[in-house]
C-alpha cells in the first residue's frame, strides 16, 4: 500500500510538471498601436500590455527607425477565475525617421516577445514637419485630422479625429469641426489629452473623435477644422490661431444594387451565441443570448440582431437587445447583445435553426455573411428530476415464515400481533375522516378556477398600449381572453381588423430590417381603443352528477 501511495504522489508530480509549462505560456503579452498611418513627423502611440509586472521590455530595436518618447507604465487589477491579477500597460511614443512602411519589430519582455507591427509613413514634400513651410519656426499650434479611409461607402459609419497641438498653455479656447454638406456629423465621447514630439517640439496634444454619417454618395468635401484660443501670459495673453489646411475630400461609393437587407458596411462583424445551455427542461423557460461585434458600426446602422425562424415544438420570446458603442481608436466600435428566452414544448431532439446576418465588407468590397449554425438541444420532462430520487431504496428480502404452535408464541410475536391491531385501528380512523371529509364537500360551493384569475382591465391593457413593448401587449391581451398563446389570442379575437393590427405589430417590431414601431403602436391604440372583441363562446352545459347517491333519500343541497 506504501508503494502504490508513493507511485501516486510521482505521478502527480509530474503531471504538474507537465501542464507547468503550457500555463506559463498562456501568460498575456501583446502590442499594439493607435493608428495604422501617419504623416512624418508625426507620434503614434505604441502600447505594450503583459501580467508580468517585474519585467520591462527592451526598447532598443526601436531606436533604429524610431524615436522614443515619454514612456509610462500603467498598472490595473482584475477579477479572473475567482482572483486578482495584476496587469501592466507600457505606453510610448514612437516617431518615425523616415516615410515609407516602417516595421515596429518585436519587443522582448522577459522570455517572450510580442508580434511585429506595421506602420505606414507619408511623406509631405517642400513643408516642414508640423505643416508649416520648411525653413520656418514651428507654430505654436496646429490641427491634423484623420479620417477612416478616404473613399466610403453610403450610409457607412465613418471615424474622424481631429487633434490640435499646442506648444504653450492654454488659457482658454475652441475648437470646432464644422459639418459637411450631405452628411451628418456628431461628438462622440470625451476629449482625450497627449502629448508629442514634432521636429524637435514638445506638444501638447488633444484629440477630439467625431462620427461621420455619409447619406449619398459622390464627393464629400470635410470642412476644415479650426481652432481659436489664447495662451497663458502677461495680460490677456497671446492669441492662437490654427485650422486644417486643405480641406479633406472624400468620394463617397455607391451602395452596389444587388446587396440584401439591411445594408451593412463595415470593417469586419462577428456574430456568436455566448448563452446556449445543453439540456432544457419541457415548459421551462431558458435563457439564450446571442452577440455581435462590429468594427466600424454605429447604432444608426444596426440597433438590433435576427431571431431564430420560428418552428414546431417551442417558442421563442425576444428580450431588449443590449447596444455598446465606442471609438477606442481610429473608428467606431459596436456591440449588440440580443437575449431571448426559448421554451420547449415537449421532450425530444430540439433544433433551433441557424440565424445569419449579412453585411458588406469595407475594405474588399464583397458580400459577406456572418453566420451562426443551427443547435441542438436535449428537451427532458419536467418531472425527470424529481422523480429518479424515489427508485434508489433497494428492496428488503422477505422474512421465512415460521409456524409455532399456540402455547409456545415468543414475546416478538405477540409485539407483532399488537402491531397488526394498531396498524387496523388507524386504517379505520383514517377511513372514518375520508369519509367526513368528503360529505364536507358536497356542501361547500366550488370555486371557479378562471375566477380566481385576474382578468386586466381596459385601463390596464391601455396602459400597456401607451408605454408597453409588444409582448407585454400580447400577454395582458390573452389574460382578457382567458387564453394563452398568440395562435390562440388570434383565434379569440372577432374583428379582423384588430388581428390585422396585430400581425403588422410584429411585422414592425420583429422585422430583420426594423419597421415602423411609433405607426404600428398607433394603429393598436386605434383598433383597440374600445377594447378588444372576442369570438362568442358556447353556453356551458348543466353540471350534472354520474354517480348515483350514497345514500338513499334526498341529498343535502349544494351551496
Amino acid at each position: 500500500m506504501a508503494a502504490l501511495r508513493s507511485a501516486g504522489r510521482l505521478l502527480w508530480l509530474l503531471l504538474c510538471l507537465c501542464g507547468w509549462p503550457a500555463a506559463s505560456a498562456q501568460s498575456l503579452l501583446q502590442a499594439e498601436l493607435d493608428r495604422q498611418q501617419l504623416q512624418l513627423g508625426e507620434v503614434a502611440t505604441l502600447t505594450i500590455r503583459s501580467d508580468r509586472a517585474d519585467q520591462t521590455p527592451d526598447y532598443a530595436p526601436l531606436e533604429r527607425d524610431f524615436l522614443i518618447y515619454a514612456p509610462n507604465l500603467r498598472r490595473y487589477s482584475e477579477l479572473r477565475d475567482g482572483r486578482f491579477i495584476t496587469r501592466v500597460e507600457y505606453v510610448l511614443g514612437i516617431q518615425p525617421r523616415r516615410a515609407g512602411t516602417l516595421q515596429v519589430p518585436a519587443l522582448r519582455v522577459g522570455s517572450q516577445q510580442t508580434a511585429p507591427l506595421w506602420l505606414e509613413v507619408r511623406d509631405n514634400p517642400g513643408h516642414g514637419q508640423a505643416g508649416q513651410p520648411a525653413g520656418t519656426a514651428p507654430p505654436l499650434s496646429f490641427i491634423r485630422t484623420r479620417v477612416d479611409g478616404p473613399q466610403p461607402w453610403a450610409h457607412q459609419s465613418v471615424g474622424v479625429v481631429v487633434a490640435l497641438y499646442y506648444a504653450t498653455q492654454l488659457a482658454g479656447g475652441e475648437l470646432i469641426q464644422p459639418a459637411p454638406a450631405h452628411a451628418g456629423l456628431q461628438q462622440v465621447g470625451q476629449d482625450r489629452v497627449d502629448q508629442a514630439l514634432v521636429e524637435g517640439v514638445h506638444y501638447n496634444v488633444v484629440e477630439r473623435r467625431y462620427l461621420l454619417l455619409t447619406e449619398r454618395s459622390g464627393p464629400l468635401q470635410l470642412p476644415p477644422a479650426r481652432f481659436r484660443g489664447r495662451a497663458v501670459g502677461a495680460g490677456r495673453g497671446q492669441l492662437l490661431a490654427a485650422e486644417q489646411d486643405p480641406p479633406l475630400q472624400l468620394q463617397v461609393q455607391a451602395r452596389p444594387a444587388d446587396v440584401p437587407e439591411p445594408w451593412l458596411p463595415v470593417h469586419d462583424l462577428q456574430l456568436e451565441w455566448q448563452q446556449v445551455p445543453s439540456t432544457v427542461e419541457a415548459g421551462r423557460g431558458v435563457e439564450l443570448v446571442l452577440e455581435a461585434r462590429l468594427d466600424g458600426a454605429s447604432r444608426a446602422q444596426l440597433d438590433n440582431l435576427p431571431l431564430p425562424a420560428a418552428g414546431p415544438g417551442y417558442r421563442l420570446y425576444p428580450q431588449a437587445t443590449e447596444v455598446e458603442e465606442s471609438f477606442p481608436a481610429e473608428r467606431p466600435q459596436l456591440l449588440l447583445r440580443r437575449r431571448m428566452v426559448l421554451v420547449a414544448e415537449q421532450p425530444g431532439t430540439l433544433q433551433l435553426p441557424a440565424v445569419e446576418l449579412a453585411w458588406w465588407q469595407v475594405p474588399d468590397g464583397q458580400r459577406r455573411r456572418s453566420v451562426q449554425p443551427a443547435i441542438q438541444l436535449q428537451v427532458v420532462a419536467a418531472s425527470a428530476a424529481a422523480a429518479a430520487p424515489a427508485s434508489d431504496k433497494a428492496s428488503m428480502p422477505p422474512s421465512a415464515a415460521v409456524d409455532f404452535p399456540a402455547s409456545a408464541v415468543p414475546a416478538p410475536a405477540v409485539a407483532r400481533q399488537t402491531w397488526w391491531w394498531l396498524l387496523a385501528a388507524a386504517a379505520l380512523l383514517s377511513g372514518l375522516l375520508l369519509l367526513w371529509w368528503w360529505y364536507r364537500r358536497q356542501r361547500l360551493p366550488v370555486a371557479d378556477p378562471a375566477a380566481a384569475v385576474a382578468v386586466p382591465s381596459l385601463a390596464a391593457l391601455q396602459a400597456q398600449l401607451e408605454h408597453g413593448g409588444l409582448q407585454e401587449i400580447i400577454d395582458t391581451l390573452a389574460a382578457m381572453a382567458g387564453v394563452a398563446g398568440r395562435q390562440a389570442l388570434l383565434a379569440a379575437l372577432a374583428q379582423p381588423q384588430q388581428r390585422q393590427a396585430l400581425l403588422e405589430a410584429e411585422q414592425a417590431w420583429w422585422a430583420a430590417a426594423g419597421g415602423d414601431r411609433v405607426g404600428a403602436r398607433a394603429n393598436l391604440r386605434r383598433h383597440f381603443r374600445q377594447g378588444p372583441v372576442w369570438q362568442a363562446r358556447p353556453a356551458p352545459l348543466a353540471a350534472h352528477d354520474p354517480l348515483p347517491a350514497l345514500y338513499p333519500g334526498p341529498r343535502p343541497p349544494s351551496a
